[in-house]
């Protein structure tokens, strides 16, 4: 897939997903039109939490996570593009 690293909110004409609040003290909110699957890691690149993120209901629940930065990865299969986030967790 494509990775994109950046935050802008179009690239190449496909709305790209963003999310809040960054930091979080339980939930992520992703703004998107797409379901997506997830994987939040910390930075050894170790996953703590994956599943699917439905655009009906965008939320993750970070409340189990410790203190501290993590980076999301949302896939998008329906055009084969992959998002990096870096977040907060308070």
């Amino acid at each position: 897939p494509i990775e994109l690293y950046h935050l802008e909110t179009n690239v190449d004409g496909i709305n790209s997903p963003s999310i809040f609040p960054n930091p979080t003290y339980s939930g992520l909110v992703i703004n998107t039109e797409n379901n997506l699957e997830f994987a939040i890691t910390n930075f050894s690149g170790k996953i703590l939490l994956e599943g699917e993120i439905l655009a009906a209901t965008p939320v993750i629940n970070v409340r189990t996570l410790s203190t501290g930065t993590y980076l999301l990865r949302l896939n998008d299969k329906t055009v084969t593009y992959q998002y990096h986030y870096k977040f907060i967790k308070l």
